[in-house]
């Protein structure tokens, strides 16, 4: 007499998850070594291994409680993964350290800034009097990556969370990244808003273009007031809000997303895909963005 052989799902879902977190680590939604975060949550995982051995090999009702529990484990590792909750017992770093940073103007009309956030408060702003190109006071649990190359006027700037060991996780929700730009410089900019909350104001700042990447939380954007250039705007898993002036012509390309847009009264609607201001074509000064939506919400909204 032959037994139906039952589906095990708990392993195939646990595979998922393992491709799932090497993917979210790869393109920075998981910061950092997470297998040192895994390795302290090895009880977690006995406890869910033992479950499943007893479910193991069952039909109907066994089975689909045997994977329901791969996916709650599943779903429960890279929840912790990425908010790195407040867990007693659970560390997400070791000392957090001050990294002054600052690189002399010497002559640079204008830079590429590529500026990629770690987790917790982000914030850049303009200088005010000073004869950097760079400058600012991070706060993080390992030293971050930061690289400034010059050739006669052009200048290129790379700041990007450092790398770590094995069982030393690099960001906890405490860090700050505050970080000045000379706004005698014109900037191609590029930001990685990272995880938690951000605070850029552009508004003092030069612009050619550049992309922001959404990252996960919140974040606020102030736009300048002057020229003519092209942001790509990607949405994350949160909220981003853009504040554009008030005397800038706009237009707005929207490409799909599972999350929201939201335009603002003087945008008009040319198609399903694009807005424009009615000043936009005759403008001295205008902006175009082109938005990719995300998980989360896109808000457009006037500043003074």
């Amino acid at each position: 007499m032959s037994h139906p052989r039952g589906v095990r799902l708990f392993w195939p879902i646990i595979l998922i998850g393992v491709g799932s977190i090497l993917l979210l680590s790869n393109i920075g939604v998981i910061h950092g070594n997470p297998w040192s975060t895994i390795f302290q949550l090895w009880p977690v995982l006995l406890i869910a291994l033992g479950l499943d051995i007893l479910l193991g090999g069952a039909t109907g009702g066994r089975a689909i409680v045997s994977a329901l529990l791969g996916l709650l484990l599943v779903g429960g590792v890279l929840w912790v993964l990425i908010a790195q909750p407040a867990i007693p017992g659970l560390s997400f770093g070791g000392t957090l350290q001050s990294t002054p940073i600052s690189h002399p103007l010497d002559g640079a009309e204008s830079a590429r800034a590529e500026l990629s956030f770690g987790a917790g408060a982000n914030q850049v702003h303009a200088l005010s009097d000073s004869n950097n190109l760079i400058e600012g006071n991070l706060q993080t649990y390992n030293p971050p990556t930061f690289v400034v190359s010059q050739a006669g006027g052009q200048a290129d700037i790379r700041l990007s969370p450092g790398t770590t060991g094995l069982f030393i996780p690099p960001f906890s929700p405490e860090e700050k990244w505050d970080i000045g730009l000379n706004p005698a410089v014109t900037y191609q900019i590029n930001l990685n808003m990272g995880v938690g909350q951000s605070k850029i104001d552009l508004s003092k700042l030069r612009l050619s273009g550049g992309q922001i990447d959404g990252g996960v939380g919140s974040s606020e954007t102030w736009l300048p007031d002057k020229g003519t250039f092209s942001l790509r705007i990607n949405g994350g898993v949160g909220t981003l809000r853009i504040y554009v002036p008030h005397s800038m012509a706009l237009r707005v390309e929207v490409n799909g997303g599972l999350g929201s847009f939201h335009g603002m009264p003087r945008l008009q609607r040319l198609d399903d895909d694009t807005y424009e201001t009615a000043d936009f074509s005759s403008a001295e000064s205008a902006i175009t963005l082109m938005v990719n939506g995300g998980v989360g919400s896109i808000t457009l909204a006037d500043s003074e």
